[in-house]
């Protein structure tokens, strides 16, 4: 059992197909008024736009936590969901839709299936999936109605985004013999053409372990049934699968745990270092404080993971916990497979919010359906999930009600910043009062400095998909009045202009603001962030690490509010 005094509480501080056969398109949407005529301006968000309409939330919500893809570069964007065919909460056929500009414009392509109770989408792909053919897989489910099947299948994207065409979506060996459900998918970060499918064998004739299927030639041929788990609990859950450098994977789900002689549905995981061909005993995720053990209940839709630097990062949310906090976790593991040791961090005090700043109130609180990726450029870690806002500007209502929102952390966790929202509302929800799914944060897209959030969601009584593109940015105020008419003026300046391995940068501000500091080469390229906060009015001071870049020069850049100011510093060796 884990020493509770180490949990983290911490203070908010920031088989073979057919190639070539192809699909044309059904519809293509043009938003925001007009069709676009080229490559959009980075800097834009494009929040709110509607995708489709779609026929259940498990059309895009299941275990697999991804059913959206983006490019390293966040051009390209992939998303799979179900569309309706009369009753939305039943029948459904598989869509994919893409958009090549940013998340401006989508065209949809479909039907890739007949008609399905359920699909559980899913979908993964390197980051270069837009340029390089064969690289982007997706996953779905074919239950029909009765829930007498639970056959996967598999599509390839053998072609880029710009002109796609999809493989024959192929059924992965003996996967229609178990009732197999809830599929995960994941592609090596190594090698595009390694990729590996889960399934959890569940309902009528399935036996409830868990199994796996691993390609290694782009998907087209794959590996029989892998034994991951021999059963879990049918009150448990499957899980999420992310692959990790090299050969390790991680996946984490929920079985049936004895917690001090209550058994409740609890987090847990199995790893593998061989490429998925085997795997560790189920091991249960360390102790969390439950403060109504007999009602506990981790749900299927209620976590995601990720390896981020060869180390898990699990999130997992305990519905019937909230709203009386204690419920949402973020588990983080230090060391190596078979000798991880665990640190926790409670969401649900570290993303909530309450404060006034002169006559505007900022108010937040987590809810659920977490998901956690991650920004290497910037170091960027974002757990987003459903969460309720309320922004208030004397009498006036800015934004309430239910978005997408987060935490994030820049320091590998040490600290944590509550993130404006990601999302617009979209109305306060459909029939299924809580279950407005949210799939957040595929992946976090460096454009220039600024890290996006890229996600889409159903969030309204007509269960409609929305693309959501959100900058990660501080929400709690801390002293800034976003009303103010009052310019911020601020002055940067660095010391000594002439460097080997760092240099300091100071910098003073007339009013509070959020800061953002990044680091250019001589051409224009952004190499890093160096600083993205908040930072009261005062004279600051900062160190540029500079032992990771090579000789030559560099401009600093400075944006406060709406004031920017840019100074050159020289790396010489």
């Amino acid at each position: 059992m884990m020493n509770m005094s180490l949990l983290k509480v911490l203070c908010i501080g920031i088989a073979m197909s057919l190639p070539g056969v192809a699909y044309e398109p059904l519809y293509v949407d043009v938003m925001d008024g007009a069709q676009s005529t080229g490559k959009i301006a980075t800097e834009t968000t494009y929040r709110g736009t509607l995708i489709a309409i779609s026929g259940d939330i498990r059309s895009i919500l299941g275990p697999q936590g991804k059913s959206i893809a983006v490019s390293a570069n966040g051009e390209a964007i992939a998303v799979i969901y179900g569309d309706p065919t009369g009753d939305p909460s039943n029948y459904m056929e598989v869509m994919i839709a893409y958009s090549i500009d940013f998340g401006a414009t989508w065209t949809t392509y479909g039907p890739l299936s007949g008609f399905l109770r359920r699909i559980y989408p899913g979908v993964d792909g390197s980051p270069n999936f837009d340029t390089n053919p064969g690289e982007l897989y997706f996953v779905w489910q074919e239950s029909t109605m009765g829930y007498t099947t639970g056959a996967i299948r598999v599509l390839i994207e053998e072609n880029v985004p710009a002109a796609p065409s999809f493989s024959s979506p192929v059924i992965l060996p003996h996967s229609d013999s178990l009732c197999y459900w809830f599929p995960s998918i994941a592609v090596s970060p190594d090698d595009p053409y390694r990729v590996i499918v889960t399934a959890w064998s569940y309902l009528n004739y399935g036996n409830l372990g868990v199994y796996c299927w691993v390609g290694t030639d782009c998907g087209y041929i794959w590996s029989d049934t892998i034994l991951m788990i021999d059963s879990i609990d049918a009150n448990g859950a499957p899980g999420h699968i992310r692959w990790g450098s090299g050969d390790y994977i991680f996946y984490t789900y929920q079985d049936l745990y004895d917690w001090h002689g209550t058994p409740v549905i609890y987090p847990y995981y199995v790893e593998s270092t061989d490429g998925g061909w085997t795997w560790s005993q189920p091991a249960a995720m360390p102790e969390v404080p439950l403060l109504d053990p007999l009602n506990a209940q981790f749900w299927w839709h209620e976590m995601d993971c990720e390896v981020i630097n060869d180390e898990p990062w699990v999130v997992h949310n305990d519905i019937n916990q909230y709203p009386d906090s204690g419920g949402f976790w973020i588990f983080h593991a230090e060391g190596s497979p078979g000798d991880w040791s665990w640190e926790i961090f409670n969401i649900d005090e570290l993303g909530a919010c309450s404060t006034y700043f002169r006559d505007t109130l900022f108010y937040c609180s987590p809810r659920q359906y977490p998901s956690v990726a991650y920004d290497p450029v910037s170091n960027t870690l974002l757990v987003a999930y459903l969460a309720d806002f309320l922004k208030m500007y004397g009498t006036d209502t800015l934004y309430a009600g239910p978005h997408i929102g987060g935490i994030y952390s820049v320091d590998n966790g040490s600290t944590w910043t509550v993130s404006a929202p990601l999302s617009e509302t979209h109305g306060a929800g459909g029939s299924w009062v809580n279950w407005n799914g949210t799939e957040v944060a595929h992946r976090l897209v460096n454009i220039n400095g600024t890290v996006y959030s890229i996600a889409v969601w159903i969030m309204d009584v007509t269960f409609n998909t929305y693309f959501e593109k959100g900058i990660v940015r501080p929400f709690v105020p801390l002293g800034i009045d976003e009303h103010s008419n009052s310019v911020v003026c601020a002055h940067l300046h660095t010391a000594p202009t002439i460097s080997r391995d760092k240099c300091a940068i100071r910098f003073s501000l007339s009013a509070p603001t959020i800061v953002v500091i990044d680091l250019y080469d001589a051409t224009g390229r952004f190499m890093k962030k160096v600083f993205d906060g908040i930072c009261a009015a005062d004279m600051h001071e900062l160190d540029i690490g500079l032992s990771d870049i090579p000789p030559g020069i560099y401009f600093v850049r400075l944006q406060a509010g709406e004031h920017t100011d840019m100074t050159k510093i020289i790396v010489a060796r």
